[in-house]
């Protein structure tokens, strides 16, 4: 059975809400994730009687401590609903094996009362779970974030390649230039979704306001709450392209040279799609390889299609600086 395995996830999942609840502001939501982690410490202490001594450690792995670390850094970029929402997919795979192990009917009596109550409020934790985003602020910025940091990875590392064929000799000048590249258009992304959300959001208000007369005008309408706020839009894309700006760009002012250069870039580019397609796949309940490959398949499709542009520009033109 794998009853070590199943301790050792509600140990993780004790040490992170509590963790979790240290960082979070709000009372109500605090006590909330309190609750959460106490109710995972119960759950481990109940695996913990089919444990040998030896097989009983409470301390986090090194493993452990660097997936915990992980999340919390989730945390502070994306805020509480992605990483709440990556817990509750393990957490709802953890359900379905307690219940399968349940319906087998190997526990004695005793333990078969206690695992249906697991059960039970493993599954009213998922609610509290779901409460939780509800109240998260910054979850509405996660496409924001990820068109910010997305675009920079692509666009940038593109033009860094395509820059290679006339700067074979200059990778200062390549950074320097991809740089520039970048603030421009951290500053272009900016402004343009500053104005995309604003034309979005005043639409959604003179709809709500019609909604509202309808209302007060005593017809039954469901009146949606706006959240869309321009200005945070605007900032966590303009940021978030900054990011990823620095990601390609910072080794061409290592002094490599120019390839060694490019090819440190676009590995650290692709390690930002591997996380980046992972915490969509997972905030998002679909394939995790699937979004991963897509992610890597479209840089480095784009990376590729200009540095050939660059290559063929530099024989027609036959300039290299």
């Amino acid at each position: 059975m794998k009853y070590k395995e199943y301790f050792k996830d509600e140990i993780f999942a004790y040490n992170f809400y509590l963790l979790l609840s240290s960082k979070v502001k709000e009372a109500e939501l605090k006590e909330k994730l309190k609750k959460m982690a106490l109710m995972e410490k119960k759950h481990a202490e109940f695996w913990k009687t089919f444990l040998s001594p030896y097989e009983v450690k409470e301390s986090l792995s090194f493993f452990e401590e660097l997936k915990l670390n992980f999340y919390l850094i989730l945390y502070h970029l994306f805020g509480l609903n992605v990483v709440s929402h990556i817990i509750e997919i393990e957490e709802k795979i953890a359900i379905k094996e307690y219940y399968q192990l349940y319906k087998k009917r190997v526990l004695d009596a005793r333990s078969q009362n206690t695992l249906k109550k697991i059960i039970e409020e493993e599954l009213l934790h998922e609610n509290l779970g779901k409460n939780i985003r509800e109240k998260a602020d910054v979850t509405e910025h996660i496409r924001d974030i990820f068109l910010g940091m997305n675009d920079a990875l692509v666009e940038i590392s593109a033009a860094l390649a395509g820059l290679i064929s006339l700067y074979a000799n200059n990778s200062f000048t390549i950074g320097i230039t991809g740089t520039i590249i970048g603030m421009a258009g951290a500053l272009s992304m900016s402004i343009g979704n500053y104005i995309s959300v604003k034309n979005q959001k005043e639409v959604k208000d003179q709809d709500a306001f019609e909604k509202k007369v309808l209302k007060d005008l005593g017809k039954k309408v469901t009146i949606e709450e706006i959240k869309e706020n321009p200005l945070k839009a605007a900032y966590y894309t303009g940021i978030f392209y900054v990011l990823g700006t620095l990601i390609v760009v910072y080794p061409y002012y290592l002094g490599l040279n120019t390839y060694h250069a490019f090819i440190v870039s676009l590995s650290s580019a692709s390690l930002a799609w591997i996380i980046g397609g992972a915490i969509i796949g997972l905030s998002s309940n679909i394939s995790l390889k699937k979004k991963i490959m897509e992610m890597l398949f479209t840089g480095w499709g784009a990376t590729a299609l200009t540095y050939g542009l660059g290559w063929l520009l530099n024989k027609i033109a036959g300039v290299v600086v």
